[in-house]
């Protein structure tokens, strides 16, 4: 299931509302090339991070741990395993994995990792799937406020919200380079520092598992 399509399913949970218009006007998209350390700077518009600064220090108590997948797609990434719980579907999507809170389970918060095997052409090419996953979430009426290109680490990331409910929030890291690895997290409005913070970290750790 897409980002976009979990979220529609979320708003009909939620408000019964099946169609919402597309808000456009507060819509902010930069495209650029910066270094992990900028990107992981911008995503808090809240703090104005240098490209030199080092990132907020985590507690024990969120201290993230190293989820692994070796079906199909071999990749590694930095979850927070201490608050959420896989959730198992009877027909699973190969490579996908799905989190959801142990307490507190509000039926919109989400994790989702997966993996696709991609064309050797487009391999190493974020641009390519960058716009056409942005297009996807145009056309089906999310808020974009923020998103990234970094064709040094390969990876892009774009961060929004439902526009009808803007204390409904998403994010969306991938990484593109044999492989395609993505990242879908939805969350709250009172979550942003926290996952500003953990985002951060994902970013800087990366998908590759030889670090272990």
């Amino acid at each position: 299931m897409s980002l976009t399509l979990y979220m529609q399913k979320i708003i009909v949970y939620f408000f019964t509302i099946t169609i919402f218009a597309c808000n456009n006007t507060n819509e902010t998209i930069t495209k650029n090339t910066p270094s992990i350390d900028t990107i992981a700077s911008t995503i808090d518009t809240t703090k104005n991070l240098s490209t030199n600064s080092s990132l907020p220090d985590s507690s024990k108590k969120d201290k993230l741990q190293i989820f692994r997948n070796i079906e199909i797609v071999d990749y590694c990434i930095l979850l927070p395993l201490h608050e959420y719980k896989e959730v198992f579907d009877s027909n699973p999507e190969k490579a996908e994995h799905i989190f959801l809170p142990i307490k507190n389970n509000n039926n919109y918060n989400q994790i989702k990792v997966k993996g696709f095997i991609i064309d050797v052409a487009n391999e190493f090419n974020p641009n390519l799937f960058y716009k056409r996953d942005v297009q996807e979430i145009e056309e089906d009426g999310l808020g974009i406020t923020s998103s990234y290109i970094d064709t040094i680490q390969h990876l892009y990331f774009i961060k929004g919200y439902l526009p009808n409910y803007p204390d409904k929030k998403y994010m969306q890291l991938s990484w593109v380079k044999k492989d395609k690895v993505t990242v879908d997290i939805t969350y709250t409005s009172k979550e942003e520092k926290l996952w500003s913070s953990r985002i951060q970290q994902i970013i800087k750790a990366g998908i590759n598992c030889t670090n272990e």
